[in-house]
């Protein structure tokens, strides 16, 4: 009989005689029953059991393996990265592993940490086209110029490659090729715009033209941006723990720095963090994604110190803040810590973060942007945005002055005045709109029109 290879055979069993006896007795009664031919002389009756994990290390890593797809598939990319870590702590050369910690970092748009898993994973596939396609997007996600340029050229070999390819999806891959290499250009492009309109100090501006994604001409990618970060005529400064709109959690607030006309371009910026809100704990995703965020890559802890940094701040610090969010090169010395200690207090601030600057897109969506988290709320807020995907897009609600305050309305604005202020305290935010704040909004939205 064939024994299954995930049990043990046991031939030494301290049966007495009798018992060996009847066990063959029964043994051969069904094997005649059966049909099957054996020699008598040579029939042994053993035992097995089943194995545990513990006695099977190679059962223990197929188990944890499809764990980590199942995982992948459900779109808990946050949890991908300790799975990972534990695979890849057993089999260091498992490039299927590498392919999905690759990925998964890349949804989350950690460039930096996925570009390094991106080039072990080419290590052990050098031949293949979808690690050399995981590096180009990594390298193009960071929006550095010099990266772009690099993935730009990688993109187009990859294209002529494809092209000279033969079989079934071949021409879709192509495309979608294609469309990398012009979606570089259009980063190119920006970068180029950016800083030809920051010499005007007139910066802020589009990598594609919304309407080109809205219609479906140019398709939304998954991993690459759809739009560059643009940063406009605003600062970040300080603020007092009693000034409307604020909090004693909340100690920045964003000025405009020129005159902006209603309507007039604020600042374009893809998602620190983005999430799902099927159900109500899918919140918890947030939290988990920035803090993961953080401990794999320099950039994202940079950036999630800036807010959660409630130190006073002066003019000098202002300027250094504005260069971290504009420079991508700007990162932090290291990662933070994945200490226990340390992780404890990191989820602790990340979920006061999410409670106080959350945006749903209402759409069952929920994201973190830097710049909103560092501004304010208003119930008649001098700012408004736009969303497509995971890009936000802020505007002048209304014409401003340089020195005007730019605030969003973070929560429910229609809700009576108790209910607001009730609702938006818990949430690290001062309401000391009046009654009438939902009015006012709406025949100033009169006038406009």
């Amino acid at each position: 009989m064939e024994v299954s290879p995930d049990k043990e055979v046991i031939l030494k069993s301290g049966r007495s005689e009798e018992e060996e006896e009847e066990l063959q007795r029964f043994a051969r009664e069904w094997l005649e029953e059966q049909g099957e031919d054996y020699d008598p002389s040579t029939l042994k009756v053993i035992e097995v059991k089943e194995r545990t994990m513990k006695d099977d290390p190679e059962k223990k890593y197929r188990a944890d393996k499809t764990l980590m797809m199942e995982t992948y598939d459900r779109g808990e990319i946050q949890l991908i990265e300790k799975s990972c870590t534990d695979l890849l702590a057993v089999k260091p050369h498992d490039a299927e592993v590498w392919r999905i910690r690759t990925l998964g970092r890349l949804r989350l748009k950690l460039w930096d940490s996925a570009l390094e898993a991106a080039r072990r994973w080419i290590a052990f596939e050098p031949q293949s086209l979808n690690p050399r396609c995981a590096e180009a997007f990594a390298q193009a996600g960071s929006q550095e110029a010099t990266q772009v340029k690099e993935a730009r050229v990688r993109f187009a070999q990859l294209y002529k490659e494809v092209n000279k390819m033969e079989g079934e999806g071949i021409r879709d891959v192509s495309v979608e090729l294609q469309e990398c290499v012009w979606r570089c250009d259009e980063l190119l492009e920006h970068r180029k715009a950016e800083d030809a309109m920051a010499e005007a100090h007139e910066p802020c501006n589009l990598s594609a033209r919304p309407a080109t994604v809205l219609t479906g001409a140019r398709p939304p990618h998954f991993f690459l941006p759809n739009f560059a970060d643009s940063i406009g005529p605003v600062r970040v400064a300080n603020a007092e723990p009693e000034e409307l709109g604020g909090g004693s959690s909340h100690p920045r607030k964003l000025l405009a720095t020129r005159d902006v006309e209603a309507g007039g371009p604020l600042f374009v910026q893809n998602a620190l963090a983005f999430a799902t809100l099927d159900r109500a704990e899918d919140i918890a995703r947030l939290k988990f994604s920035l803090v993961t965020a953080a401990t794999l890559s320099p950039r994202q802890a940079k950036l999630l110190d800036i807010l959660l940094d409630e130190s006073d701040m002066d003019d000098s610090d202002s300027e250094e803040v504005m260069e971290a969010l504009r420079d991508p090169k700007v990162v932090r010395e290291s990662p933070w810590s994945t200490d226990n200690d340390d992780m404890a207090r990191q989820f602790k601030d990340c979920e006061k973060l999410v409670l106080r600057s959350q945006i749903r897109t209402g759409k069952k969506f929920s994201g973190i942007w830097t710049l909103p988290a560092l501004a304010r709320h208003s119930c008649t807020p001098s700012a408004t945005y736009t969303i497509w995907g995971d890009v936000l897009m802020a505007r002048a609600a209304r014409p401003l002055k340089a020195g005007d305050e730019v605030t969003f309305a973070f929560h429910e604005i229609w809700f009576p005045l108790e209910m607001r202020q009730e609702k938006f305290t818990t949430a690290g935010f001062w309401c000391r709109c009046s009654p009438n704040s939902f009015s006012e909004l709406w025949l100033f939205g009169v006038e406009l029109l």
